[in-house]
């Protein structure tokens, strides 16, 4: 190594030479300081351990650990050791065959570890690599106590970040008539043990309207924050036993699974990072007394305790915001899939199961009469789902796939933004996989957390007629019958078909994850930066570029990894 790289990572282990513009407090132990400068993004991490910290971009879709992108410290001695890893499981990462993070400074003191790294927002590596990208970004972080790389434990966290380029768009807080209704748990005591899904359901003044939501914030108790996972939040048609069962208390979900009339519809999921989310300006979603106007809500949290703490009382939940300025056009959900969970195979412990379902050319050329705008996707499997995805097809092409999570992890469920047309005679398939290693007995498909599902609900805008809810897969038993079916009741010939489903495949090969395998060639990495800093001036004078501003030295050197 260079004088000159020796003098620059002196320099930086002192003073790094840089401002950091932006900071996040991930949780009481960890805060994170970044900066993007010349395509590189520059981290510190400070961390309340003595042992190794970690930081990582998480699955682009879910942000879950596995698909996620990691950088792992240790400081040892006041000798520091960084490792770039990749995961593909919920075991320890492994090592990238690429070492695209880099440390630049790394210390420990008074208990808190704060070391600093860097790297390119977009490497040569697309296998184990994840691309830092403008807006939201799925991240994850963790710490152990031990200097070895070991198991965290409860010490870690998932979140968004946007690290640069345009937040999220922000509601519209200007509208005169803007108004918001809360829907929160109700004083609930989170039981003591590591997962339990809540929930709570409100009736809507749909009397009083018409209104339009525009838009949801998470309201979130700071003295539960941390066992507050996810939530989601459904709108029912119709006063459901579901519904009733938790609207005057916060109970199990699993409890209430069994009961008719469940609250299919997703509207919104969140997660920890996920700023307020805003409606396209130019719609709403209606409430009112009109038979296909949202009336009911049903929110369902997803508690995680891993310490399996007693006594926390919760009343985290969201504030929903409507306004009587009715916007362009009414918003709705369109879900594809199978749609009404009527899938009968029963699925074997210990093996892997692949469907696909359309909601066809068909259909669409039916139920379509102007272009639909889409702008939400949520994805929605349970507990033994390994892979889901969607793709969009028009006059036998693939556009694009809509939506993807190669890693599912059922605890990391939310809204992704999407931004697509769906025209009459368009195709949408969409594709889940399921792995039910260690169950030791069927799965079927149905509402139970441990039944599985198979469906992708779709935001967009201008409303259908409510008939027409869904598209896609639908099992008539009394007929042994597999139907298409476009509409609300399936079981009617005006909206099912007695046609196979999916009426046309993908091609496997869109099965394929190529992230984790391995890597192609490293590329270096030969970057220039100027620092700011007081100290080390005289060495800097003969080994460097040099330009005194009063009391402050200017130095461009050349970092070559």
């Amino acid at each position: 190594m260079s004088r000159n790289i020796l003098l620059c990572l002196a320099i930086v282990a002192s003073a790094w030479g840089l401002v950091y513009t932006n900071q996040k407090q991930l949780s009481p132990e960890y805060t994170i300081q970044w900066i993007i400068q010349d395509e590189h993004i520059f981290l510190q991490l400070n961390v309340t351990t003595t042992g190794w910290v970690g930081f990582g971009i998480g699955e682009p879709t879910s942000g879950s650990m596995p698909g996620a992108d990691i950088v792992t410290v240790s400081v040892v001695n006041g000798a520091a050791t960084i490792t770039d890893r990749f995961a593909i499981d919920k075991i320890e990462p492994s090592v990238d065959s690429c070492q695209d993070w880099k440390l630049a400074s790394a210390q420990e003191t008074n208990g808190r570890t704060v070391v600093e790294v860097y790297r390119k927002l977009v490497t040569n590596d697309t296998t184990q690599d994840r691309s830092i990208l403008p807006g939201e970004n799925r991240v994850v972080f963790a710490f152990g106590s031990s200097d070895a790389f070991a198991y965290h434990g409860s010490n870690r966290g998932a979140t968004s970040l946007t690290f640069y380029g345009t937040p999220p768009p922000a509601i519209d807080m200007s509208d005169p008539t803007l108004g918001s209704w809360v829907l929160t748990s109700k004083d609930y005591e989170i039981p003591a043990k590591v997962t339990t899904y809540g929930g709570t359901s409100v009736a809507l003044p749909f009397e009083d309207g018409p209104f339009h939501i525009i838009g949801f914030e998470p309201v979130i108790n700071n003295a539960t924050a941390a066992r507050v996972h996810h939530f989601v939040l459904r709108f029912c048609s119709t006063p459901s036993p579901w519904y009733s069962y938790f609207l005057n208390q916060t109970g199990d979900h699993d409890d209430a699974a069994s009961l008719a009339g469940y609250c299919s519809g997703q509207l919104w999921a969140w997660a920890p990072g996920m700023a307020p989310y805003a409606v396209p300006d130019v719609a709403g979603f209606r409430v009112g007394p009109v038979l296909g106007d949202f009336q009911y809500l049903s929110l369902e949290v997803h508690y995680d305790n891993p310490d399996q703490v007693s006594g926390l009382i919760d009343s985290s939940g969201v504030r929903i915001y409507y306004t009587k300025n009715l916007r362009q056009h009414d918003a709705s959900v369109l879900t594809v899939g199978d749609a009404y969970v009527r899938n009968p195979i029963r699925m074997e412990p210990n093996t892997e199961y692949k469907f696909e379902y359309d909601c066809p050319e068909a259909a669409t050329e039916k139920f379509i009469e102007e272009d639909l705008n889409f702008f939400g996707s949520f994805l929605h499997m349970h507990s033994a789902g390994k892979q889901i995805w969607t793709t969009h097809w028009r006059n036998g092409s693939m556009i694009s796939t809509i939506n993807r999570i190669d890693f599912w992890d059922f605890g990391f469920q939310q809204t992704t933004t999407v931004d697509f047309v769906l025209k009459a005679g368009d195709r949408l398939n969409t594709h889940c996989i399921y792995n039910t290693k260690g169950r030791s007995g069927v799965t079927v498909f149905g509402m139970g957390s441990l039944d599985e599902m198979c469906m992708n609900f779709l935001t967009y805008y201008p409303r259908l007629p409510q008939q027409y809810d869904s598209c896609g897969y639908v099992f008539q038993p009394k007929t042994n019958m597999t139907l298409t079916t476009y509409g609300q009741n399936p079981l009617l010939d005006s909206v099912g078909r007695p046609v196979s489903n999916p009426s046309q495949k993908d091609p496997v090969a869109l099965e394929a994850i190529s992230y984790g395998s391995a890597a192609g060639p490293c590329a270096a990495d030969t970057y220039t930066q100027t620092y700011i800093t007081t100290s080390a001036i005289e060495d800097i004078e003969s080994n460097g570029s040099l330009i005194a501003i009063g009391s402050l030295a200017l130095v461009s050197i050349v970092l070559s990894m």
